[in-house]
């Protein structure tokens, strides 16, 4: 099993930055456009238990594939999920 990464990870991975005071703040909380990160040829996300949680506004047509099944988003959704 893969170990949790953590959110200075997340940070680095994605935006070659990490906040320095993450460690001393008793909640964290931002909010990212998904544009930069999706496209034409984006590829499956591995499994990976996150010591975060990421809050997802879906609007419009869209589906989500997840282990084993698909979900269908008709209008919008708020997904919330820790992988």
């Amino acid at each position: 099993m893969n170990k949790t990464e953590m959110i200075e990870v997340f940070y680095k991975a994605k935006l070659n930055w990490a906040p320095g005071i993450i460690q001393q703040e008793i909640g964290h909380f931002n909010v990212f456009r998904l544009d930069p990160f999706v496209g034409t040829g984006e590829k499956p996300i591995p499994y990976c238990r996150r010591d975060y949680f990421k809050i997802s506004l879906i609007k419009g047509n869209n589906k989500i594939d997840y282990a084993d099944k698909v979900m269908e988003i008709k209008k919008q959704a708020l997904l919330l999920n820790q992988q």
